[in-house]
């Protein structure tokens, strides 16, 4: 009663033993001790971009529409990267709060999401150096290269 198996392997030759193994998976780039600050009205949506960052080891900050924003503003250290969702509860979008977020940090680098990527800057809204766009639904590695250009981009000047 039962079972036998019997498995056989080939043996290893000397070519296979010198064969390269395969490379690693390419690393997300890393924080740099970098601030972000997260303005999404969803919270699941929120709740999975700062785990991410995160883990990117970013600090992070959120904010779930402008008014909340710009009270975190005023008690949180310099900020480096806003990200924000374009399309936002409570009369401010995306752009409206980059635009106040810049007239208290100038310096502020800015990054939006959408899920409507397609529409998210018609050609009246676009402003020069102020277009980056993540489109959701995005992964880790999206997140992280976005995030990282956006932060390594030359500041822009008006």
């Amino acid at each position: 009663m039962g079972t036998t198996a019997t498995v056989f392997l080939p043996r290893t030759s000397e070519h296979a033993a010198k064969e390269e193994l395969p490379k690693p998976a390419k690393q997300e780039p890393r924080a740099q001790g970098k601030r972000v600050l997260v303005v999404e009205d969803n919270p699941d949506v929120r709740s999975l971009t700062l785990a991410l960052l995160r883990g990117l080891g970013y600090e992070t900050f959120e904010a779930a529409d402008g008014k909340t924003l710009l009270n975190v503003l005023q008690r949180s250290p310099a900020i480096d990267l806003l990200l924000s969702d374009v399309v936002l509860p409570g009369g401010m979008n995306g752009r409206d709060l980059a635009g106040k977020v810049r007239q208290l940090n100038p310096a502020i680098k800015i990054l939006y999401m959408s899920g409507y990527a397609d529409n998210a800057f018609s050609a009246p809204t676009r402003q020069k150096g102020d277009t980056a766009l993540l489109a959701k639904p995005f992964g880790k590695a999206d997140l992280a290269q976005a995030v990282r250009n956006s932060l390594d981009e030359e500041p822009t000047r008006t």
